[in-house]
């Protein structure tokens, strides 16, 4: 069973003992009432032309007119329809009250808590005067009090009630004009008051827009230093490179060295064995030196030549051991060498890392300092001020109405089942150590990231399921809120889709 409300404020329930309230235009309503099922139920609530806080007007005769008219079709309808029609005042009777005598009539009896009227002195201002000169008026506002649902204490309106002398209707009149006028004063002052606060918030302003120099400043600070590292690491990996090739060239020198070695050792060995030789032939020619002169001549010559070629092999050795050792004296240089690299690279990696928390100290400074810009934005004396600025700079008021918009989209968001602030900022770490409200950041980031509001709501299954609303660019739990609920669609859950 569904139950539509027409007329006066929207009610702020959706459901009423399992059955959906449907809040819904004028002219829907009325066709409501030739195609809706026999077991819906309709109802038309309704205010005083006085209480329509959405007229930013003064009360006329056009506003008492069309508010009349559109009464008085009401009334019509009631006695032709068939179906039952039902109607109450919304300053005497609330929609859950109403419901309940209706669907459970033995019930409400005289338990029914009605809500007390704020607005009695207001409206016997204004019944006293419609009384005696809005005869037409009068009749109408009568016939709708027939019609609807009273409280026990309180009872139709009479002419005679109101009926009064004529010092009594002034007596009315003069205590209205006073209260009038005294909230004049209150509003005189008031103004004076917002003046002042116009005053802070321009000082305060100001202070912002320092703050956003000295942040720009240190942002372009910031980028400076990170083209400096930039360079350095660049530099950096080149004398990394440099160093691996010296390492390279240092053991091809070791192998070469090691195979100078091993020749020099043969050859040391060679000589020892030549020498060895020519010893014992030298003995052997002594015992033959008379008869072998000539032998011993050639033998003779055959050392000189030795001799010679142990000369020549000793300066080869001694050029292979002055090479050996040129090439130690190179090794220890390049060692140090390397060893400075490494020390500059030391100080490097401090000084990257001092620019790194840096930058983290400037990225603190420019959250805290949005974070304050939102504070001073939510603050009382911002939006009791809004008016005086929209007055002052006009093209801003688009923009504050955005800005009211959003505000209101944060609110229904966070008073959805669907969101869970906790559980988002436990799933997203950064969302919570940037100190950002998690329904703002969802509305306006995380839904398009595909951040879940909770494991009840799935972002990325929605927008998969609905592509229109992709299309569209909306937050999908706002879509939901707001019309994804009404065109019954389908909430995919965050376990489901994994």
């Amino acid at each position: 069973m569904n139950i539509y409300v027409s007329g006066g404020i929207a009610p702020n329930i959706e459901k009423y003992d399992n059955h959906r309230i449907q809040y819904i235009p004028y002219e829907d309503w009325l066709s409501k009432l030739n195609n809706d099922s026999p077991n819906d139920i309709v109802i038309w609530q309704y205010q005083y032309p006085w209480h329509n806080e959405e007229r930013n007007c003064l009360l006329s005769f056009e506003v008492m007119d069309e508010w009349c008219i559109q009464q008085q079709v009401i009334i019509d309808l009631i006695k032709k329809e068939k179906k039952a029609i039902f109607v109450f005042n919304q300053e005497n009777v609330s929609i859950s009250d109403a419901l309940k005598k209706i669907l459970d009539p033995a019930g409400a009896g005289s338990e029914s808590l009605f809500p007390e009227n704020k607005n009695s002195d207001i409206d016997k201002h204004f019944l006293s005067l419609i009384s005696v000169w809005g005869e037409s008026y009068w009749n109408i506002i009568k016939k709708l009090e027939r019609l609807s649902f009273l409280p026990n204490d309180i009872k139709q309106v009479r002419r005679k009630k109101f009926a009064a002398k004529h010092k009594e209707i002034l007596e009315y009149w003069l205590n209205f004009l006073s209260s009038t006028r005294q909230l004049h004063n209150e509003n005189i002052a008031l103004k004076n008051k917002i003046s002042q606060r116009v005053d802070e918030l321009a000082k305060l302003t100001a202070m912002l827009e320092n703050a956003h120099v000295a942040i720009s400043a240190e942002k372009q600070k910031n980028t400076t230093i990170t083209s400096m590292m930039d360079a350095n690491s660049a530099e950096l990996i080149t004398v990394i490179q440099q160093l691996k090739e010296r390492d390279c060239r240092v053991s091809d020198v070791q192998k070469k060295y090691e195979i100078l070695q091993g020749q020099y050792e043969k050859a040391k060995d060679l000589f020892n064995n030549k020498n060895a030789i020519l010893e014992n032939k030298i003995k052997e020619n002594n015992s033959k030196i008379d008869g072998h002169l000539e032998e011993i001549n050639l033998q003779k010559q055959e050392i000189a030549n030795l001799k010679n070629e142990i000369n020549i092999q000793k300066e080869k050795n001694e050029k292979v051991n002055n090479k050996c050792s040129f090439l130690v004296a190179e090794i220890e240089a390049n060692k140090q060498s390397i060893n400075n690299r490494y020390s500059e690279l030391a100080a490097i990696t401090s000084m990257l890392e001092a620019s790194k928390r840096e930058a983290i100290n400037l990225r603190e400074q420019l959250a805290a300092a949005n974070e304050k810009n939102i504070e001073i934005k939510n603050s009382i004396s911002w939006r009791a001020t809004a008016p005086i600025r929209a007055l002052r700079h006009p093209t801003k008021l688009k923009k504050d109405k955005k800005i009211k918009k959003i505000e209101e989209t944060i609110n229904l968001i966070k008073r959805s089942n669907l969101f869970d602030a906790q559980w988002y900022l436990e799933q997203n770490p950064d969302v919570r150590d940037s100190k950002i409200d998690p329904a703002r950041h969802y509305l306006l980031f995380g839904g398009f990231e595909r951040r879940d509001p909770s494991t009840n709501f799935s972002s990325q299954g929605y927008l998969e399921l609905y592509p229109d609303v992709k299309e569209r660019g909306i937050n999908p739990l706002e879509h939901y809120i707001r019309y994804g609920v009404i065109e019954e669609r389908t909430v995919v859950k965050t376990i489901d889709l994994k």
